[in-house]
């Protein structure tokens, strides 16, 4: 899309600004997103990427566990801001009812809601780990 609007300049930025979800091993960008992107830069002339995710929804579940969270947690939340990675084991029969039970669940959330993504994965323990960012 970006080649067909004549815009390929813009993709470098566009992948770092969306940042993107790993599918298996296929890296894809939220449509609206990207969409609303090429829009603006070929008809607006924008310069910039936006945030055109922030009013599309509450983020008030994360608000909340990150509140309930303990000062280990915490740190970890703010080790993955300053751009670190973090692994921690991964749950898939997580429901929504059990993302409170545990600190654990935090980051299956988190990671199954598109927050963080997966750039590394290892089995210890018959237990999947990802290494999250």
């Amino acid at each position: 899309m970006f080649e067909y609007y004549g815009i390929s300049e813009k993709l470098t930025q566009a992948k770092k600004w969306y940042n993107g979800y790993l599918f298996g091993s296929t890296e894809v960008y939220n449509p609206w997103s990207i969409i609303k992107y090429v829009k603006d830069i070929y008809y607006h002339n924008t310069d910039f990427p936006k945030p055109y995710w922030s009013n599309t929804s509450s983020n008030s579940i994360v608000k909340e566990l990150i509140e309930m969270a303990d000062n280990n947690t915490k740190h970890e939340i703010e080790e993955l801001i300053a751009g670190g990675t973090l692994k921690k084991p991964v749950h898939e029969d997580i429901t929504y009812g059990d993302i409170y039970k545990t600190q654990d669940n935090l980051w299956n959330f988190l990671f199954f809601t598109g927050y963080l993504k997966s750039v590394g994965k290892s089995f210890h323990n018959d237990m999947i780990y990802l290494d999250l960012k």
